[in-house]
């Protein structure tokens, strides 16, 4: 599994328009995160299965555990891409990505930001110290998420997006990496 330390020290180059770049070494906890016994548990650990799900009801702490799932997967995918994906921008921006990096509340969100090296609003993607770039959009209009090479997504309230949405998705899952997986919570 990926949880023990995954992301404990990351050598960032901060990104600048000076001619050098000074590297420092960030360090977090990523290890703060104790997952419910079973299914939470099991979910966070998988990281033998392509396909990994946690389906579970209301209150279940079903977008904690992928937002720390996605956190994992982008640093075990150094340069790769992944993508969080939510049914509409509404949820996306009130939801799912205050759980997983909230930029007004310094505290909020799984993402440390010290990890965080930019944050492209035009794009709409966070770049990593690893150089791994976390896209995020909604499924509301499926041909939007086309084009992209992932190592992974997560797909927060799948049972809200078309069947369209998900084939997209999935066949986005082409890049070369260390740990291609995708996601599905609802």
């Amino acid at each position: 599994p990926l949880r023990a330390g995954s992301l404990s020290a990351c050598t960032s180059v901060a990104e600048s328009t000076a001619p050098r770049s000074v590297p420092a070494t960030v360090t977090v906890d990523a290890t703060s995160f104790q997952p419910n016994p079973g299914g939470q548990a099991e979910f966070l650990a998988d990281d033998r299965h392509r396909i990994a799900a946690f389906l579970a009801g209301y209150g279940a702490g079903k977008t904690r555990v992928g937002a720390e799932k996605a956190l994992d997967l982008a640093a075990a995918n150094d340069g790769g891409d992944g993508l969080i994906v939510a049914p509409t921008w509404q949820l996306l921006h009130r939801v799912t990505l205050r759980v997983f990096y909230d930029k007004d509340a310094p505290s909020a969100g799984v993402l440390p930001r010290q990890l965080v090296t930019r944050h492209n609003l035009g794009e709409r993607y966070l770049r990593l110290c690893n150089g791994a770039r976390i896209y995020y959009g909604s499924a509301d209009h499926p041909g939007s998420l086309e084009g992209a090479n992932l190592s992974w997504f997560w797909l927060d309230e799948a049972r809200l997006v078309k069947h369209s949405a998900w084939n997209v998705l999935v066949g986005r899952l082409r890049a070369s990496s260390l740990m291609t997986q995708l996601m599905q919570l609802s």
